[in-house]
C-alpha cells in the first residue's frame, strides 16, 4: 500500500481481513518509546484495555516493527475484541527510547492552516473516538485542549494526535483515523480499487472512505 509515513509508524499502517460477507479495516501501528507511559495514556487516559501481548526475540521478517533486529513486542489494545473493534498496536523495540515523528498525522501544508481546517471542519490528522465517558475523563488531562465546539485534542506520549468528541456510538467509540498522504490518486486507487473500500467523500485535496457504516472511517489528505 502507500506508505503514509516517515517516521515512527510501520508501513503497513492498516490491517485489512475479508469473509465472503463482509470486509473492515483491523488496527493501526504505533511505534512507542516507553510503554510504562503508553500504558497511562491508552488505558487509564483513554480507557482502551489491553487485548493481547506478544513478545519476540528478534526482529520480524516482513519489518513489522520496523527496521530493528533485535528483541521487541506488541500490544494490541482497544475498547473491544478485535474481531468487532478497530484497535491500536502498540510496537515496542527494547534498544529503541524515542521516534522521530512521521508525516502522517501532521497538518498538510498543501491544504489549509490549523485553524482553518478546525474552522471548516476539515479532519485533523489523528484518531478519533466519540465517548462521553472518555471526554469527561479527558477533560481534566492537563495537555488537552479544546478545538471546536465539540472536539477535545491530546497527544499520546509519542505525539500523536487524539481527538475526543462527546457522545455515544452503537458499537465502537473508534470512528475516524485522519492520515497525510504524499499521493492522493494512489493512495485513494489502493484503498477503493484494490482493497474495496467505498468513497463516501472526495474533492482535489481530501477523500474520506469506509468499509461499513459501523467501521471506522479512513480520511486522506494531500
Amino acid at each position: 500500500m502507500p506508505n503514509h509515513q516517515k517516521g515512527n509508524g510501520a508501513p503497513e499502517q492498516i490491517a485489512r481481513t475479508e469473509s465472503s460477507e463482509m470486509a473492515r479495516a483491523l488496527h493501526y501501528v504505533f511505534k512507542i518509546g516507553n510503554r510504562n507511559s503508553a500504558y497511562e495514556f491508552f488505558i487509564k487516559t483513554l480507557g482502551m484495555k489491553v487485548l493481547r501481548h506478544e513478545e519476540f526475540e528478534e526482529g520480524c521478517k516482513a519489518t513489522c516493527n520496523g527496521p530493528y533486529d533485535g528483541k521487541w513486542s506488541k500490544t494490541m489494545v482497544g475498547y473491544g475484541e478485535e474481531d468487532t473493534h478497530f484497535v491500536i498496536e502498540l510496537t515496542y523495540n527494547y534498544p529503541i527510547g524515542s521516534y522521530k515523528l512521521g508525516n502522517d498525522f501532521k497538518v498538510s501544508s498543501k491544504t489549509t492552516s490549523y485553524q482553518t481546517q478546525i474552522n471548516s471542519s476539515i479532519s485533523i490528522k489523528g484518531i478519533y473516538i466519540q465517548s462521553s465517558d472518555v471526554f469527561k475523563r479527558c477533560q481534566s488531562e492537563k495537555n488537552s485542549k479544546m478545538v471546536s465546539n465539540e472536539l477535545l485534542q491530546l497527544a499520546d506520549p509519542d505525539g500523536h494526535c487524539f481527538f475526543i468528541k462527546d457522545g455515544h456510538r452503537r458499537v465502537d467509540p473508534v470512528y475516524k483515523l485522519a492520515l497525510n498522504t504524499p499521493n492522493l490518486n494512489a493512495t485513494v486507487d489502493y484503498w477503493s480499487e484494490i482493497l474495496g473500500m467505498q468513497i463516501l467523500s472526495r474533492d482535489e485535496s481530501h477523500c474520506l472512505l469506509s468499509y461499513g457504516d459501523d467501521q471506522v472511517r479512513l480520511f486522506i489528505s494531500f
